[in-house]
This record gives structure tokens, C-alpha cells and sequence, in this order.
């Protein structure tokens, strides 16, 4: 038994539907998936629906998009209820800010005489939440750069020519929400982040656990994880974090797996909170 905790639909930025993602993970070894898609759920119960008569096992999730001085910090959330007030009125209003936060970012390429148009975004978007990740896809697509990388480490990421901040969660925010909607929450690729030290004030808050197995993350970092997890009892957990097996910058689905056992305690972890 195997599980990938951190997948992505067209919900948000991945290339595959729901159904087209349940039917490519129906091809692997993998028994339990979450649908973690950027600050939306509404990519779950269409997976849910596509499951219906298999033994694959779904947990509703998300991932909420959070900044920390300057610093990006996702946290997953588990087992939500998709239904929940406080949740649906936040993802709504976020939904509003990156959609006027691409039409600023398409007015920065434009000036820097890239020519593509804030409409090939919502095309590319369809009924998802928008991202500089469906950017970044139209600037490969048209030859403006080689891969997913090169587009935002030449324009789209922090401090460089096309970014555009935009008012975010704090990680606070987004653990509270994620309680609040009966879920549990998770620090995701903290190797990403850079700050292990702000691991202890998100305990604090009700962090429940840490992505420790990543694709990005080295061996010597996943066991760093796995005993950060053992110092404040945090439950262990990992995902490939695919998108869809858009390009060579993203991790190909099955990849990346944990075992039963951590699903297993994280839920048992969930249960009793």
C-alpha cells in the first residue's frame, strides 16, 4: 500500500482534471491520494466521484498559498469539510485577489514586450484558480522560455521583473483556518521555505505535521524532517506534489510515495483532535 498526499487538478494549476488525475493514478501502485489544489476544494469531489466503485482511497485536502517575512510557506490541509462557512467566504475572496493579480502580472510582460494576452490565462485557467504556475505554462507554450523554471526564475518569482505580491494568508491564518474546517494541518516542502526555525511557532499554532519526503527534498533533509517530527510529535507525511507531468520541472506521478502507516497515523491524529 502506497499514498501521495500533495496532487494537483485543473481546480487550480495542474494540467489534468479530476477525472483525467484519477485515471492516471489508477494506473500505479498508489491506494490513498489527497487532492491538495492552491486555495480551492472544488477539484475534490469531482476526484471522489471518479474513484466511486474502486478501492482508492481520497482525502479532501488543500493547499493554502501563506508568506512569512517575505517567505513562501504552504500549509496542506487534510480531511476538511468542504462545506465549512469560513472556508468557502476566504477561498472566494482569494480567488478575486490572483485573478486581478494575473491581469497586473499579463500588464508587466506585456511591457517587457512579451505579447500574450490576460485571456489565454482564463482559457488556460477554465473554472480553476488562477496562478502565476498557468503563466508560466502560456510563456513555455510560446517560446518565451525553455521550461516551468526558467519562467520563474527569469520573471515570475519574488524580486524578479513580472511579480507581483499580493496580500496572503499568514501561516497562523491558514492553520486556523484549516482547524476551524475540521482539518489537520501540515507544513508542506519545508525545504523550500528556508526557515526551519519558524517550525516551532507553527506547532504552536496547531501545526499536526511536515511533508517530509519531497521530490526537491535530499535524504539528508527528509531525515532532518523526520526528527523534527520525533522533537515536537508531528506526523509525518510526503507527495510528489504533481501537476500533471507538465514538463521536466515537475515530478512525474508515482514517483513519490509514503507508506500506509504514516496515512494511517496522521488520520488517527486527525480523529482525535
Amino acid at each position: 500500500m502506497a499514498a501521495d498526499l500533495h496532487l494537483h487538478t485543473t481546480a487550480s494549476d495542474g494540467k489534468w482534471t479530476p477525472e483525467e488525475l484519477i485515471t492516471q493514478v489508477q494506473k500505479t501502485n498508489l491506494t490513498t491520494i489527497a487532492i491538495t489544489d492552491h486555495d480551492t476544494v472544488d477539484g475534490v469531489l469531482p476526484c471522489i466521484a471518479a474513484a466511486m466503485g474502486s478501492d482508492l482511497e481520497i482525502i479532501p485536502g488543500i493547499e493554502l498559498n501563506t508568506e512569512h517575512n517575505n517567505r513562501d510557506v504552504h500549509i496542506l490541509g487534510y480531511w476538511i469539510r468542504l462545506n465549512n462557512e469560513q472556508l468557502i467566504e476566504t477561498l472566494q475572496y482569494r480567488r478575486e485577489q490572483r485573478a486581478e493579480r494575473g491581469k497586473t502580472i499579463i500588464e508587466r510582460l506585456n511591457q517587457l514586450g512579451i505579447n500574450i494576452g490576460f485571456d489565454k490565462v482564463q482559457e488556460l485557467a477554465g473554472d480553476g484558480v488562477i496562478g502565476r504556475a498557468h503563466i508560466a505554462r502560456i510563456l513555455l507554450e510560446e517560446g518565451y522560455v525553455e521550461s516551468i523554471n526558467e519562467a520563474f526564475d527569469k520573471f515570475l518569482a519574488r524580486n524578479k521583473p513580472a511579480f507581483v505580491p499580493y496580500q496572503k494568508l499568514t501561516p497562523k491564518e491558514a492553520i486556523k483556518l484549516v482547524l476551524s474546517a475540521g482539518g489537520i494541518p501540515v507544513l508542506a516542502h519545508p525545504g523550500l521555505m528556508g526557515d526551519d526555525n519558524l517550525i516551532k511557532e507553527l506547532v504552536e499554532y496547531g501545526l499536526a505535521g511536515i511533508e517530509a519526503v519531497y521530490p526537491s527534498h535530499s535524504q539528508e533533509e527528509t531525515n532532518k524532517y523526520l526528527r523534527i517530527c520525533e522533537e515536537y510529535q508531528l506526523c509525518p507525511t510526503g507527495g510528489s506534489d504533481c501537476h500533471g507531468n507538465i514538463d521536466k520541472d515537475h515530478t512525474a506521478l508515482g514517483s513519490i510515495s509514503i507508506p500506509a502507516e504514516w496515512v494511517a497515523q496522521l488520520k488517527a491524529r486527525w480523529l482525535n483532535s
